[in-house]
């Protein structure tokens, strides 16, 4: 399995970089051989993974957040002009 890591070498620098171990405390043993000092290690994500995470890292960028607070308000305006509550849009459906 690999791992991933970010570490600190004997001068302080900061390094990365990604070592095949069976477990994260193999990983870590295998940073320390080579005279680092582990930072963080995770399991390195498969290339679908990768994907997926991509994908799904903006779930809510602003501009979304944005749009969702301006339909809420206008639901909101729809219900007050019309007198019917959202309660109403919610238990009978928006159409019926």
């Amino acid at each position: 399995m690999k791992y991933v890591y970010q570490a600190m070498d004997c001068t302080g620098k900061e390094k990365k970089g990604s070592v095949d171990a069976k477990s994260e405390s193999e990983a870590n043993g295998i940073i320390k051989e080579r005279g680092m000092f582990p930072i963080s290690i995770k399991k390195a994500e498969s290339e679908v993974e990768k994907f997926e995470n991509e994908e799904n890292e903006g779930y809510m960028k602003e501009d979304s957040k944005k749009n969702l607070w301006v339909f809420a308000i206008a639901i909101y305006v729809i219900g007050i002009l019309t007198g019917v509550a959202l309660v109403h849009f919610i238990r009978y459906g928006f159409l019926k």
